[in-house]
């Protein structure tokens, strides 16, 4: 894979909604969901430094700047009006952003989950709806931080 590192490539298609991904990262994740659908059991993202990296960037850039809140909301309204297939998930996420809008509770409760790289948290990200936070540069400075290979 060009300029990038391929285990995080890997790691950033889990987060992709499934018709977005491509290549090695298609194969990789289809098998996984057919070994996970054969034994009937939910797969768990693996906990992945350059995935930590990517959250708490985002919690550090919300708390500088709540009003960020809305990115998620907005991504969240759209998935569920295209018919995404776990909204419960997206509702959960939905709850705890409105409650970090409306407390400093609640926000220092939001960002405490982004941070946090437990099994449980880790089911929860899976179902990021964080995306448009980062800005694109923001994104390729932690992959090339978090990657151990010069480019």
């Amino acid at each position: 894979m060009r300029g990038l590192c391929r285990a995080f490539s890997l790691q950033a298609a889990w987060h992709r909604p499934r018709k977005q991904e491509r290549g090695d990262a298609k194969i990789a994740l289809s098998q996984a969901g057919a070994v996970a659908n054969l034994f009937n059991v939910e797969t768990i993202p693996f906990s992945n430094p350059a995935s930590l990296a990517r959250f708490v960037a985002i919690a550090d850039k919300i708390e500088r700047d709540p009003t960020l809140l809305a990115i998620p909301l907005q991504n969240m309204a759209r998935w569920i009006a295209q018919g995404i297939d776990a909204p419960h998930r997206l509702e959960q996420w939905r709850t705890l952003i409105l409650a970090a809008q409306t407390s400093p509770d609640g926000l220092a409760r939001l960002l405490e989950i982004l941070r946090n790289d437990s099994e449980e948290i880790r089911q929860l990200k899976s179902y990021s709806p964080f995306a448009g936070v980062l800005t694109s540069r923001e994104r390729q400075k932690l992959i090339l931080e978090s990657c151990g290979f010069r480019h």
